[in-house]
């Protein structure tokens, strides 16, 4: 019996509502697998109990060439009563080498053979196994290896059809026949001319079938596709039916029936992606065109990727466990996905139950796809379908005034608040050279600590606007760091609508040298920027260690390939990038034992294959040198004197107080890295009061005596007022001029300025108010190290223009030589080796440096020596230094100033501080304004009161100095201070020191200033290396911060960033 084709309902499939093409079967059932939709069951009460059981049925196929072929078909009885067929085969007494290939047609007719002869629709399921011919509507067959290519039946398994659509088709047959039909189009043709192999007909099944297994999406071209969600039983991954392929990323998609798991409403999935999306919308700046399915699989669907701690391959983990530090950090391939515990039935030990399965073995090599992921040329992050977000970033609690997903981080699993103990650690790597702490903890003294019950005060100037993309438009309140005892001098991020603080970034926009460096991420940042706010996040946190790769992964958690791809190539260039820059790993740290030998680093080779030698041991010289020492580098340094620190000379002699003979003052400590090394070396510093009473020098008579007053604080504040008047007039009056105005005095513009006031004000002021601004002025010339009368009035003040370090100014009590032995301890340094001579001809493969007794070789010299040293031509340049730079070096003034330390036998100064940590002194004349105007309380190092106090000498009256002797100093300090204190006994002094810094001839100056002619962008030139050998470094070449020690150190870092990156160049050229 032939069954009939009228019966099949193969081809059921909702075709969209215009006219199309006509599909036949193959087009809608992939080869490799069939199945029938099941008619609508019948119920069990009307089968026979005859087939409630297994059974099997045979029928006969005929056709034209092979006569009859029996067919047996096996199905099973479910326990609802429906039939599942199972299996169509020739029965073994029919076919004693091969199985029967059928065509889908011939398996049709055998289906509906079967339904006639158990008189009920069967549930069928099985693959058949079939051959389509290159021509159209051609199949072929094999029965006992005989093959056939003829044409077996003509329209068979059509799909079935409604009865609208049976009469339109009728109405088709009634009408004229064009032509030849397309079924008798066929040709018959020699069987033997169209024959296949096998291996032929395999290869275009696998064609066929990776041909739908592909991802459409520009770029991808992956073939083979398989789902790497699995969320429900729907998954099509297995019976490769999916109608569409959804791209995550060149390794991971998902296919159609996951898809609908979470779009559908009648699905369960739905209701989970709504709940987020809701959590989501609420938290982010997503907009219409937000991705948000997408999203919601790259956020909760993806598997992790974790490393194995032992053998470094990569494994996947089950959707159901959460990503966490201590699983990264304690992961190994035996503990499997971290799913699936053995049932508490099976055994009695609960340690045996907590067991997870193992699913790998350390043997076992990566995945393929893995591998892929781990090829640096694949553009993987210009191929992801949607963003990836960072959960629980640590760069959260300083980005609350953000959006999360304007800065890389998710919206819904993200922690605002964390304690600083959860990323501190016992272990550090800060350098503490033995003795270091001898001194600040030689002297004990009875007292209440400044320090003790002293917050840090911030700056809380907001600045003026500055558009932030992934900022909060709108908020109400001012956003706050929620990191539970973190020192508040650290602060990384801009706030939204904030600007004007030094080393602070934008958390939502790359800066100008990391696009340079990061091209590829300049379009889409976000990425860029989340893992770049998490490694500053983390080094801020915790500054006592060097930050590796390792512990940036640690807290890198996303889930996907994509995090394969950043702990293993992107993450680790950022991180280099930073240290590079010495945006991290800066201070007092030295590198840790694992990478203890010279040739290793916290960078590659690449940077750091090379000797450099370092003239000078002061702020600047000691920062390059240990930065450089901690990337790899071989560095000696060089010093002229018999100690560190040049310009920097810290004097223990008065009862143990550490009184500075040149730099002690931090000047704004927010993001300060001076700050950051005494966080470092858990030393508190001496916040400076705002507070300063000023002292009239004309005495007041009384029926005693004639006494000082104090100046009121009207008419101090109404100067100050008058004075920061004066200098917003300069700044009018260049802005007003041409680029080639010429230069003036500073000095001279400000009483310019002062004149016209009056003119124009009519005003007069007092003999007190003229002296306040004399008392000024001298304060400036303080700032500057020079009279006004030498200082350029149109750049006098060029790095105001700059972003400037705020917070409080702090006294630092114990010495910035005890930072700077702490950073130089464990380096290369010889001492008392000043150099003369630099010889670095392109003829010569080293560079050549030569002392009073030695000549060394190096690929490269960073010199730091001071201005005034540079052009003194002390040390001789072959050949000499371009001519800009020279020229350049004369238009940047050599600034000067002189201070004074006593020790009194007691204190008698208390009376007039009231708690300030200074008082001032208005002088009678011009001409005293540079004397002894402020003195300073200096604290013990522990912070408790002393019996010191320190004054300066600035302006013309250094001049004047430079012809006293040291009595005839200290005789000038104590006139001022027993004319301030003229109601008491000022006694004489236990002890004293006067500096001279203009006759020490390896400084022969204080710090640096803009001369009447020159400009900020000298600075600049001076900055600039010369051939690629030689390297400038120094308070005289930091544009930004001059004059500082805090400019010098950052100096240092930057031309050690130079001399890795050309260090770089040179080998690539190579």
């Amino acid at each position: 019996m032939e069954p009939t084709s009228s019966s099949s309902n193969v081809n059921n499939v909702r075709v969209s509502g215009r006219k199309a093409k006509r599909k036949t079967f193959d087009d809608f059932i992939p080869m490799n697998e069939w199945s029938l939709k099941p008619r609508k069951r019948r119920s069990i009460d009307s089968m026979g109990s005859a087939k409630q059981s297994n059974s099997d049925v045979i029928f006969t196929i005929c056709n034209d060439n092979v006569e009859k072929s029996k067919i047996k078909a096996e199905f099973d009885v479910k326990d609802n009563g429906s039939k599942h067929l199972t299996e169509v085969a020739t029965p073994k007494e029919n076919n004693d080498k091969n199985d029967l290939k059928i065509s889908l047609p011939e398996a049709t007719k055998a289906v509906d053979a079967i339904d006639t002869e158990i008189g009920e629709k069967i549930d069928t399921n099985f693959p058949i196994n079939t051959v389509e011919s290159a021509h159209d509507n051609k199949v072929e067959m094999t029965v006992n290896d005989k093959q056939t290519s003829d044409p077996i039946l003509t329209k068979v398994s059509k799909p079935k059809r409604t009865p609208k659509a049976r009469q339109a088709t009728k109405r088709e047959k009634m009408q004229p026949k064009k032509n030849v039909s397309h079924y008798s189009r066929r040709t018959k043709v020699n069987a033997d001319s169209d024959k296949k192999t096998e291996d032929e007909i395999s290869e275009k099944e696998k064609l066929i079938f990776m041909n739908k297994h592909s991802c459409k999406k520009s770029g991808c071209k992956k073939i083979g596709l398989t789902c790497c969600i699995q969320a429900t039983n729907a998954c099509m991954e297995a019976s490769g039916k999916s109608s569409r392929w959804y791209h995550v990323s060149l390794e991971e998609h998902y296919c159609n029936g996951c898809f609908e798991e979470y779009y559908r409403i009648k699905h369960s999935g739905c209701d989970e992606f709504h709940e987020w999306k809701k959590a989501w919308m609420n938290n982010s700046k997503a907009d219409a065109n937000f991705k948000s399915l997408q999203t919601y699989i790259s956020e909760r669907q993806l598997p992790y990727w974790v490393q194995c701690t032992q053998c470094g391959h990569w494994r996947s983990l089950t959707n159901d466990v959460e990503l966490t530090s201590d699983v990264i950090r304690s992961y190994t391939c035996i503990m499997g996905n971290l799913a699936n515990s053995l049932d508490e039935s099976n055994s009695e030990d609960e340690d045996i139950r907590r067991v997870p399965h193992i699913k790998y073995s350390c043997s076992q090599p990566n995945e393929q796809r893995v591998e892929n992921v781990l090829n640096p040329d694949l553009p993987w992050m210009n191929m992801l379908g949607c963003t990836p977000y960072l959960k629980h970033s640590p760069a959260a609690p300083f980005l609350t005034g953000y959006y999360p997903d304007g800065v890389g981080m998710s919206a819904v699993d993200t922690t605002n608040r964390r304690s600083l103990s959860e990323f501190s650690s016992d272990e550090n790597d800060v350098i503490k050279p033995p003795g270091l702490f001898n001194k600040i903890n030689k002297h004990q003294v009875n007292g209440k600590s400044h320090l003790e019950n002293k917050k840090y005060v911030s700056s809380k100037s907001r600045g003026n606007v500055l558009t932030s993309p992934g900022g909060r438009k709108h908020s109400s309140k001012d956003p706050q760091i929620m990191v539970d005892g973190l020192n508040p001098y650290f602060q990384p991020f801009y706030k939204p609508h904030e600007r004007g603080k030094a080393l602070c970034m934008r958390p939502d926009v790359m800066e100008l040298d990391e696009a340079e460096e990061f091209p590829e991420y300049y379009k889409e940042q976000t990425v860029y920027l989340a893992i770049r706010n998490l490694i500053v996040s983390l080094w801020t946190l915790d500054p006592k260690r060097i930050l590796t790769i390792s512990n940036c992964c640690d807290h890198l958690i996303l889930r996907g390939l994509t995090r394969v791809r950043l702990c293993s190539l992107d993450a680790v260039r950022i991180l280099q990038f930073a240290t590079r820059k010495g945006l991290i790993n800066t201070g007092a740290l030295q590198l840790p034992r694992s990478v203890g030998n010279l040739k290793e680093g916290t960078l590659p080779k690449v940077y750091s294959n090379q000797k450099v030698v370092v003239i000078g041991a002061g702020p600047a010289g000691i920062a390059a040198a240990r930065q450089l020492h901690n990337f790899g580098c071989e560095v000696v340094c060089l010093e002229a004197r018999l100690r560190l620190g040049g310009r920097v000379d810290d004097d223990w002699s008065l009862d143990g107080v550490c009184v500075g003979r040149g730099a002690q003052i931090i000047n704004g400590c927010v993001n300060n890295p001076l700050a950051l090394v005494s966080q470092q070396l858990d030393l508190k510093m001496h916040r400076l009061l705002p507070r300063c009473d000023l002292y009239d020098a004309h005495k007041v008579a009384t029926k005693s005596r004639a006494l000082v007053k104090p100046v009121s604080v009207h008419c101090d504040k109404r100067m100050d007022f008058h004075f920061n008047a004066l200098l917003d007039i300069i700044v009018e009056w260049r802005q007003a001029q041409q680029d080639n105005a010429a230069d003036c005095s500073l000095g001279e513009k400000i009483q310019e300025a002062h004149q016209e006031w009056i003119k124009q004000s009519g005003l007069n002021f007092t003999e007190l108010e003229e002296r306040l601004l004399n008392f000024h002025i001298g304060n400036l010339e303080f700032a500057c190290g020079a009279s006004l009368d030498k200082v350029s009035a149109f750049h006098w003040d060029q790095n105001e223009v700059f972003a400037q370090f705020s917070g409080d100014h702090t006294f630092v009590q114990y010495g910035f030589g005890t930072q700077l032995s702490a950073i130089a301890y464990g380096l290369d340094i010889r001492f008392e080796q000043p150099v003369t001579d630099i010889i670095y001809n392109n003829s010569m493969s080293k560079v050549e440096i030569k002392t009073k007794s030695e000549t060394y070789e190096a690929d490269r010299v960073l010199i730091t020596v001071p201005l005034a040293v540079l052009r003194s031509g002390s040390i001789q340049f072959e050949p000499p230094l371009p001519p800009a730079k020279v020229a350049s070096m004369n238009r940047l003034g050599c600034g000067c100033i002189e201070k004074i330390g006593i020790l009194f036998p007691k204190r008698f100064w208390d009376s007039k501080m009231d708690g300030a940590n200074y008082f001032g002194y208005v002088p009678l004349s011009a001409d005293e304004k540079g004397f002894f105007t402020v003195f300073y309380d200096v604290p013990y190092p522990q912070g408790e009161d002393s019996k010191v106090l320190m004054s300066v000498i600035s302006g013309d009256c250094v001049d004047a100095a430079k012809k006293m002797k040291d009595k005839e100093i200290l005789d000038i300090a104590l006139s001022v201070l027993r004319n301030v204190f003229s109601e008491k006994e000022v006694p004489e002094p236990s002890s004293y020191f006067v500096t001279r810094w203009n006759e020490d001839p390896y400084s022969q100056m204080a710090y640096s200033f803009v001369k009447k002619g020159g400009s900020g962008e000298d600075y600049d030139e001076i900055a600039k290396s010369v051939a690629g050998r030689l390297f400038f470094a120094g308070e005289g070449t930091n544009r930004h911060f001059p004059q500082t020690v805090t400019g010098a150190y950052l100096s240092g870092l930057r031309e050690a960033s130079k001399i890795a990156i050309t260090n770089k160049d040179v080998q690539s050229s190579l």
